[in-house]
């Protein structure tokens, strides 16, 4: 595991009473990548899959299955750009994000994001 994983996990488990070092609690897990929803292309990470669903609108699907529905954070490359979780039908394996340019609309182009959960 990278050390600034081990340390981020350290600090939230030493801070949150949902997230023990207990054996009975679940492990916390990360997922990170970058993904250019043109193609789409998976330009770096593990674990996951990216589907389009239409422009600028892609589906990531992880194969190892969160403990519960994933939070998630990206950021998108360019100026004037934000990206939406969207809260389709959420499930413990896949995170929907849509990148778009403000005052133009939805707009294919690279994204990096983090899932947690």
């Amino acid at each position: 595991m990278k050390g600034w994983l081990r340390w981020v996990r350290t600090l939230l488990r030493s801070q949150a009473g949902i997230l023990t070092t207990s054996s009975q609690a679940p492990p916390f897990q990360f997922a990170r990548g970058r993904v250019d929803t043109t193609g789409p292309t998976k330009i770096s990470g593990s674990d996951f899959t990216v589907a389009k669903l239409g422009v600028g609108d892609v589906r990531l699907t992880f194969a190892t299955p969160f403990n519960d529905v994933p939070g998630a954070v990206a950021m998108g490359e360019g100026a004037n750009i934000i990206l939406m979780v969207q809260p389709e039908a959420p499930t413990t394996t896949t995170v929907r994000f849509v990148r778009n340019h403000i005052n133009v609309g939805n707009e294919d182009g690279i994204l990096d994001f983090i899932a947690f959960g």
